[in-house]
Formats: C-alpha cells, sequence, structure tokens
C-alpha cells in the first residue's frame, strides 16, 4: 500500500492534512486530517494498517494453499477406487462384495496375479427400485492399486463390458471438483479434433496437447479454451512454447518482447494484482520449463506464489522431477496398438558344471522379450515401468549362477518366472533359447572327462511363453539339421502344364535342412533332454530307414508325415507338431557335350530356389458325444 500525505498550510507540519491511501486494488482513498495530528501519527496508523491488509492477503493465499493440498489428497486418497455403471439393483451387502469379486474377472477377462480383494463396496445415491431407470453406480475400493490399475487398463480397452442384456462400465474415481475440470476437458475434444490438435488426458486432471511438433500441457479446461480461441484466431500457425499454465494473458500491447525478470520481480512485490500475468510473462523469458522452475526456485521474493498459485504451482514441487524431461507426446487417437514388447536378444553364456575332475557344459544363446501392462513408454515416453533390457541381459547371468542350468528348458522357465514374479506390471515374458552344439571327446565309447567338440548336427532350441498368473507354454525343437540320401526318393504323377519342365523321377538324391518345433501338454515331470534326442532318432530313422536297405520316400510331403505321426505316437508329453522341410536340390551335371556320360555321379548343388513344404500335426480332441 502507497501513502501520500500533503499538507493545506504550507511550512507547517502541525496543521490540518489529508492522507490518500492507495489500495492493492488500485483504488484510492481520501482521508481527512485532524488539526494538530502529527503526521509521524498518520504514517504509524498507516503502517498498521497495511501490515493488516498484508496478513489477511498472506491469509487468504495460505487458505488457497491448503484448499490445493486437501483437493490432492482426496484424488490420492481415491486412487484404489473404481466406479462400476450398470450393475443391477438389488444387490447389497456381503452379497455385493461376493458377486462382484466373482463377476468382474470374468466379465474383464482379467487374470490377477493375486485373487482379487475389496477393502469395501457399496452403491452411491437413493436406492431404486428394480426396472425404475438407470441404476446407480457402484464404488468399489481395492486394497491393491495395481489391480485398480488392472481393471482401468482393461475398461479403457475393452468398454463397455456386456453382462446379459447389460452395459458394464468402469471409470476412475475422482473428487467432485476434479471431475468436474475433467468433464470440461472431454468436452473440448471436438474442437481439438477439429484444430487437428493430438491429445490426452491423464490423471487427475491433465490435458497434454501436441501440435506443429510442440507440446504443452494445461490444468484450467479455461486456459484451454482460450487456447484454442488463439489457434483460430491465428489460423492454426502459432508457435506454441512449453510453460507453466498460470494466469495466461498477453503481454502488454506494443512491448514486442518480454519484460527482463527483474523487472516483472519488481512488480511481483509492489502489485498483486498483475502476478498472473507477470509470472507467466517471465516463464516466456526462459526456453524451457526447467529454466522457469530453477529461477522461481532462486527468486526468493517469489516463493510465495506456491500460496497464490497452489493447484498449479503444487504440481511444479511433486511432478517436475518426473516430467521434466520428458520428450514431446506422439498420440493418434485414430490408431491403436495391436500389440506390444521389447527384451533384449542374443544373450551369450557358458556354463560349467563341476563334478570333481568330471565336468559339464552348456553353451547358450537367449533371447528375452517382455511386454508390460501399460503403454505409457510408447505415448508419451514415460520409462518409468520400463525394465532395462541390459537389466535383462545381467538377469540371465545371475540366474545361471544361482539356479544352474540343467535343461535350456527348465532355464528358459526360471527366466520368465523371475521376471513375472519380480514386476506384477510384466504382463507376459517370452524367453527363446538356443543351445550350442557342443559334443564330448570320445574314444572306443568312453568321453573324455572336460574336452569338448563342436558337432552341429542340430540345434537345440526352446521358446516359454507365460501371461501372469497362468502356466508357461513351452515349445522345444530342432534346427538346422541338415540330412541328404543318395537314392530311394521319387517325385512321379504331379501336375503337368504348358509350364511344367520338371521330368518326373523315380530316384533322385534327396536333401533337405529339418526344422522341427513340439508343444508340450505340460511343463513339469518332463525328461527334456530324453524328449529331444527321441525327436532326433525319429527324424534320421524315417528319412534314411534301416542300415542295410533303407526306406523309399515318394515325396518331401510324406516323410515329413511319417515323422509327425511318429513323435507324436512315442512322446506322450507333447500335443503337436510342426515340421518345415526345405528340398535342397541336387541336379545332374550334362557332360554329354564333352563327350562324357554322366550316371548321376556329377551333380550341381543349388539350394536356391528351393521347395518348401511344412505342415503342423496335432492330437484330436477327444468327442463329447
Amino acid at each position: 500500500m502507497n501513502t501520500t500525505a500533503a499538507r493545506s498550510i504550507a511550512g507547517d507540519p502541525t496543521r490540518e492534512t489529508h492522507l490518500t491511501f492507495t489500495l492493492p486494488s488500485g483504488d484510492k482513498i481520501y482521508a481527512p486530517g485532524h488539526s494538530g495530528l502529527p503526521v509521524a501519527d498518520l504514517r504509524a496508523r498507516s503502517a498498521t494498517v497495511e501490515t493488516q491488509v498484508a496478513s489477511w492477503t498472506d491469509r487468504d493465499q495460505e487458505l488457497l494453499h491448503l484448499r490445493s493440498k486437501l483437493l490432492d489428497l482426496e484424488d490420492r486418497n481415491r486412487r484404489n477406487n473404481v466406479r462400476l455403471l450398470g450393475f443391477p439393483e438389488g444387490i447389497k451387502g456381503t452379497d455385493l462384495l461376493s458377486y462382484l469379486l466373482e463377476t468382474l474377472p470374468k466379465l474383464t477377462e482379467i487374470t490377477f496375479d493375486h485373487p482379487l480383494e475389496f477393502q469395501r463396496a457399496h452403491r452411491l445415491g437413493p436406492k431404486k427400485q428394480k426396472g425404475s431407470g438407470r441404476p446407480g453406480p457402484i464404488i468399489v475400493c481395492l486394497l491393491q492399486h495395481m489391480q485398480a490399475r488392472q481393471l482401468l487398463q482393461a475398461a479403457r480397452m475393452h468398454a463397455p463390458f456386456s453382462l446379459g442384456p447389460l452395459e458394464i462400465r468402469l471409470s476412475a474415481d475422482f473428487s467432485k471438483e476434479t471431475a468436474e475440470r475433467r468433464q470440461a476437458f472431454l468436452d473440448l475434444r471436438s474442437r481439438l479434433r477439429h484444430l487437428n490438435v493430438k491429445f490426452g488426458l491423464f490423471e487427475p486432471a491433465r490435458m497434454w496437447i501436441t501440435k506443429h511438433g510442440e507440446s504443452r500441457n494445461f490444468y484450467d479446461p479455461e486456459d484451454l479454451r482460450s487456447f484454442l480461441g488463439g489457434l483460430l484466431d491465428q489460423s492454426h500457425t502459432m508457435e506454441m512454447t512449453p510453460q507453466i499454465p498460470l494466469d495466461t494473458q498477453d503481454s502488454p500491447a506494443g512491448t514486442g518482447h518480454a519484460e527482463p525478470a527483474s523487472d516483472l520481480e519488481g512488480r511481483f512485490i509492489t502489485d498483486p494484482q498483475t502476478r498472473g500475468r507477470d509470472l507467466d510473462r517471465l516463464t516466456k523469458t526462459y526456453d524451457d520449463r526447467g529454466q522457469v522452475f530453477k529461477a522461481v526456485a532462486v527468486c526468493s521474493s517469489l516463493k510465495h506464489i506456491s500460496t497464490q498459485y497452489g493447484p498449479v504451482v503444487h504440481r511444479i514441487e511433486e511432478v517436475t522431477p518426473e516430467e521434466e524431461n520428458l520428450p514431446e507426446m506422439h498420440w493418434d487417437q485414430n490408431v491403436e496398438f495391436a500389440s506390444t514388447a521389447y527384451g533384449k536378444n542374443n544373450v551369450k553364456v557358458l556354463h560349467i558344471r563341476r563334478q570333481g575332475k568330471l565336468h559339464f557344459i552348456k553353451e547358450l544363446e537367449v533371447n528375452v522379450q517382455l511386454t508390460l501392462l501399460s503403454k505409457k513408454d510408447y505415448l508419451y515416453g514415460d520409462n518409468s515401468d520400463i525394465v532395462a533390457t541390459d537389466t535383462m541381459k545381467n538377469t540371465v547371468y545371475a540366474l545361471a549362477k544361482q539356479k544352474g542350468i540343467n535343461t535350456i528348458e527348465e532355464f528358459g522357465m526360471d527366466i520368465s518366472e523371475h521376471f513375472l514374479s519380480s514386476y506384477h506390471h510384466v504382463t507376459k515374458a517370452k524367453i527363446y533359447i538356443e543351445e550350442a552344439p557342443w559334443r564330448r571327446f570320445e574314444k572306443n565309447g568312453i568321453g573324455h572327462i572336460h574336452a569338448f567338440i563342436y558337432s552341429p548336427d542340430g540345434i537345440h532350441f526352446c521358446e516359454v511363453e507365460q501371461s501372469q498368473g497362468e502356466p508357461p507354454v513351452l515349445h522345444a525343437g530342432i534346427k538346422e539339421m541338415r540330412l541328404l540320401k543318395t537314392t530311394q526318393s521319387g517325385f512321379e504323377g504331379f501336375i503337368k502344364d504348358r509350364f511344367t519342365t520338371l521330368p518326373e523321377m523315380k530316384d533322385r538324391v534327396f536333401s533337405t535342412v529339418v526344422n522341427c518345433t513340439w508343444k508340450y501338454n505340460r511343463s513339469r515331470g518332463i525328461d527334456f533332454e530324453g524328449s529331444w534326442k527321441t525327436v532326433f532318432e525319429i527324424i534320421k530313422d524315417k528319412f534314411a530307414g534301416s542300415y542295410d536297405s533303407g526306406e523309399y520316400s515318394p515325396s518331401v510331403q510324406k516323410t515329413l508325415y511319417d515323422i509327425q505321426v511318429m513323435t507324436l505316437s512315442k512322446l506322450p508329453e507333447t500335443e503337436e507338431v510342426e515340421i518345415i522341410l526345405p528340398n535342397k536340390h541336387y541336379f545332374t551335371v550334362d557332360l554329354s557335350k564333352m563327350g562324357l556320360r554322366n550316371d548321376d555321379e556329377v551333380l550341381l548343388p543349388l539350394d536356391k530356389p528351393a521347395g518348401n513344404i511344412t505342415a503342423t500335426l496335432r492330437r484330436k480332441t477327444p468327442s463329447k458325444l
């Protein structure tokens, strides 16, 4: 408050005076003086009035700050709540809890890693008679925050859910004021789409928009409404600068530039009525939000802004460390995710198990792939749920040490179970492992105690895929098993048209590279090494036949089918078998122009182009009749 004293009789400090008080609002109050009252006393009284007014202003600001804190606490207290819309009336008390505990997992098709648990559940609003309009909403409070997130995530992806003829919807629970702000933001969606602005509404009530490659967030719907009006006025060409959305007002006309921070700081101290505008202009003197926050922290005279602008500046205190460096958001409202996953590939590890002088080795190459519950890392670069791929690599090494490697199938399940049990927001783990084909040195049937030879007659691999709360799905297989026989293979009776040049053959070279994958019908109680060796021997037997006479193959397809049937017959733990057999051709070289006869002794290996034959065979499901 400014005070001006004007003497009515010049040169006489004891004669009648009058005072003019300038209030923070800009209004002026004229106060006539009294004869003989010293000006010093009047000044003391005016100082007392100023102190009282300042105290009232500070208290108002403190109340605003406390109100914003209470609003924030109320919203935080509701984070485990979920509102259920559309459930029929007539269910109450413990029956309601039991009904929801049984119905919600089935309705949303979520498999929770722990049983669904409610702290409480009740219906809002007055009781309605059955059939009398829309049923009132039910609010449930879950004991585990992650389960509430899973329900809301399912609602965003798949709602509305069908419960007989009823449509069921789920939504988050907010305080009344926050819900009204969210609805006001949602009411602006059509304008955002019309202006080709990408947007996202985040909890509790923050709208993040992207236009012309620049991003900005709003906490007040009116600020966003004004901003969109400016976009219309400027024909979509306004340059956007990220800043905190306070009382955004334009700089004074004709200035062309923001005033220096020091000048704004001075006015901030003297004129509370312009603080919103001045702080907004202060933000424009810096390149990014991070520098703005630092400026506010450095200027001690500005520290009390957190009381005047509590709902907004409170976000600076608690959210800035996480959001300050977020990249711009790209969220196209016309697309949706079909799938997401990320991981670490080609993690190589050699494990040595020592039993005295006798050593055993397993050399593996491991791929780890995880799927997360949230897509926020893709939508706006929030990495708070990311398990670093370097951590995945280190986990492979650590588990090899802690658990050892008996078989690659068991080790793959150890890895998947580790990630699913350690991180409940990981919804699926997929592990692929290949084992290097080391074999012991042998002499006269006796294996060496610690020497091995690389013998690539077939690569042993497996794949473990497991979702939260479900048993692993386990595949194993053989790849790069190259086979060749010089006779007892033919190909006759095929369709011939004007483009056919291949002659029928009753006897030819048959060569292929086997890729065989089988699915286990369980994951425990299996001799994985024994199963792999059994399939390996079946492939050799059905391809080559007996060692003294062989076995005729009329087509690659017939040989493939015979291998599959024998595998399912000998291994009851298998559910289905897929085999891929490319036909690696060997053509007889024409030597006639050289005066030589070639009786299929000199052939040209030609692996490209090649025929490719594949089939999947599974056990029949028993008839229910």
